[in-house]
């Protein structure tokens, strides 16, 4: 090993100990395996804006943490206490169990049992011990045609929600009340065609845009929307042999994904025919591939997930208000070809 390599593990190791300073009460615990540099910039960042109770803005960088890397325990661990601050519970919760998932043995792996227990209102007086837990013999799996348990459910396994009506990638933010829900087994009913060729091909709302002059292809949820804290989950798919923009407006907001010629995933605010660009990515889409995708609005903060991935994040600093701020429109573009095969709203938690 070179000496400049000995140096910089020193170095992260340092920083690693000393983010111990950073923590609120509760949280300052060892920490784990040494992790790579841009994930220990950014839980330094995350920590550092939990401390100024800035809690938005720190699982914001406690996230990107867990996305560069997985495995690294202290990043669920401040996350999920971060959440904890924000009374968001059910992720707190999540995060914990990965927490006990990556070190289930010791101190900080009793904090996070005892915190899932507060959490799911289980008194711990009540509650066997998490070396107990772990002594019950494992349970065979049997089959069963019960509908799926929607309160918490105690234990290493952690808290079941209610299944959706498709897979979801595991690690996405909770979601409220579900308001509107289609999945087009009935047509299209609750949606109101604005532009394009609007059908229900094999279970999905099927929309193409024609040629340039033609009208936008649009199509509109007739149900509007009051709460400005939604959001918006679907699946789409990009029909070839021209794939691309993909795309869905919550309240004027637009992401559409694949954008540009299929270079591009880009987040939009769209105010009196004003296009105003608040964050993007490099990435296209692959025709005949399915993508989960959510959108979510907190007011004028704004968050999109990718198959389970954040993959654009904005604030607005001037919320969009009004009529607009009440609609979500499912779109594509001029020449595109999109399948949508599940679409619901949900409110905030």
């Amino acid at each position: 090993m070179s000496t400049t390599s000995r140096t910089s593990g020193a170095a992260c190791r340092a920083v690693v100990i000393g983010l111990s300073a950073l923590l609120l009460a509760g949280d300052a615990l060892p920490a784990s395996a040494e992790p790579n540099t841009e994930a220990l910039q950014c839980l330094q960042a995350g920590l550092q804006l939990k401390a100024a109770k800035q809690y938005w803005e720190a699982v914001e960088q406690l996230e990107q943490a867990i996305e560069l890397q997985p495995d690294w325990v202290d990043a669920y661990w401040a996350a999920a206490w971060a959440y904890s601050h924000m009374g968001q519970g059910l992720r707190a919760v999540a995060l914990f169990q990965e927490v006990l998932r990556l070190e289930p043995q010791g101190q900080r792996a009793e904090a996070a049992w005892a915190a899932i227990l507060r959490k799911t209102g289980r008194s711990l007086s009540g509650m066997p011990t998490l070396a107990a837990m772990r002594s019950l013999p494992s349970q065979p799996s049997v089959a069963t045609t019960e509908k799926p348990q929607t309160g918490p459910v105690v234990g290493p396994a952690a808290v079941a929600q209610k299944a959706p009506p498709f897979p979801r990638p595991p690690g996405l933010p909770p979601l409220g009340e579900c308001l509107f829900e289609d999945d087009f087994s009935a047509g299209q009913d609750k949606w109101q065609p604005i532009g394009g060729t609007v059908q229900i091909e094999d279970g999905a709302l099927c929309i193409k845009g024609g040629k340039e002059g033609d009208p936008f292809p649009v199509v509109l949820v007739k149900q509007q929307f009051d709460d400005p804290r939604l959001a918006v989950e679907f699946r789409a798919e990009a029909i070839g042999p021209s794939p691309g923009d993909v795309g869905i407006n919550l309240g004027g907001y637009l992401v559409s994904l694949g954008g540009w010629g299929n270079t591009r995933t880009v987040l939009f605010k769209l105010v009196d025919g004003q296009i105003k660009e608040l964050a993007s990515q490099n990435f296209g889409v692959k025709a005949g591939q399915t993508y989960h995708c959510l959108l979510m609005r907190d007011g004028g903060r704004l968050s999109f997930f990718l198959n389970g991935k954040p993959l654009l994040r904005a604030v607005d600093p001037e919320p969009i208000t009004g009529d607009e701020a009440r609609k979500v429109l499912a779109i594509t573009y001029f020449g595109r070809h999109v399948h949508f095969k599940n679409v619901l709203v949900y409110k905030l938690p």
